[in-house]
């Protein structure tokens, strides 16, 4: 997080000024557990966690990589696509989500260059940004949003059952 130092005065200020009067002792668990300054990290991994836009670590080593949860993604996907236009592409699926929301997979041409840019280092593009575009895409098809076809294109849609229409 960019701005995270101002995040963190920021709440010095709102107790300055009695926002936290009326939770008095979160605030002062915060001043004595973290020498007040709010545990900021914390918070949004947790927050990430509870709407499905990362998943819980696990004991066992596996190939790291970014996965929605199933509702999420029908949410992201029915915000980014219309029911009147039918399928589109999914450069053109992933473009959305990045302009829309700003979700990055690593599908898209710029992504790498991105996410170096955002302190992200020593990604591969093999090991590290293909398996999350494939995970997305795998869990598209299983939700019938999108359709791969034997060449390897996939097309994105917002309706499960739109190849049986």
């Amino acid at each position: 997080m960019r701005f995270r130092e101002t995040l963190v005065a920021s709440f010095a200020r709102w107790a300055e000024m009695g926002r936290f009067d009326e939770c008095l002792e979160a605030w002062e668990y915060v001043i004595r557990e973290h020498e007040g300054r709010p545990p900021i990290e914390e918070y949004y991994r947790e927050l990430l966690l509870r709407i499905g836009l990362a998943q819980p670590r696990g004991g066992r080593i596996t190939t790291k990589h970014f996965e929605l949860q199933p509702d999420t993604l029908r949410v992201l996907t029915l915000s980014v696509i219309r029911k009147d236009e039918g399928m589109i592409p999914l450069p053109e699926f992933l473009e959305r989500l990045f302009s829309v929301w700003g979700l990055c997979f690593g599908g898209r041409n710029l992504d790498e260059n991105l996410l170096v840019d955002l302190g992200y280092t020593g990604l591969d593009q093999a090991s590290d940004l293909s398996p999350n575009t494939e995970s997305l895409v795998s869990l598209l098809v299983d939700l019938g949003l999108a359709t791969r076809y034997s060449d390897g294109l996939v097309m994105c849609h917002c309706e499960p059952n739109f190849n049986q229409q």
